[in-house]
């Protein structure tokens, strides 16, 4: 998923991402308590080809298996709502997540998602 598929409103989040430097162990345990998350809630129905964090910002890009479109968008919606909800959450300091949906023409959606620390 590279930036045309997404568009240019989250083209400035994720080149500042790229650039951002890793605060470890923050960014590795906020990579890892994002993944088990959204896998422990939406089990195999998406494909996660990044979830990178830096020092103060997180990108989770994140695809459909299946071709069930707006009802895997909302289930994905659920889920990060629910992780706000997460003690780990907080004692990472994750704010709010953007996130951005696009059908991938494919019957699958791609989204991208981004999470800032401190927000």
């Amino acid at each position: 998923m590279g930036d045309p598929v997404m568009g240019k409103p989250l083209l400035a989040p994720h080149q500042a991402l790229q650039t951002e430097a890793k605060d470890e162990p923050w960014s590795t345990d906020a990579e890892t308590s994002l993944r088990n998350s959204l896998e422990g809630t939406l089990g195999t129905r998406f494909e996660y080809p990044s979830i990178n964090c830096g020092s103060d910002l997180c990108e989770i890009q994140a695809a459909t298996l299946g071709n069930e479109g707006q009802f895997d968008n909302e289930d994905f919606q659920t889920a990060l709502g629910a992780m706000g909800k997460e003690a780990w959450w907080s004692t990472m300091q994750l704010g709010h997540p953007t996130c951005a949906y696009k059908g991938a023409g494919d019957g699958r959606e791609l989204v991208v998602c981004f999470v800032t620390r401190g927000g």
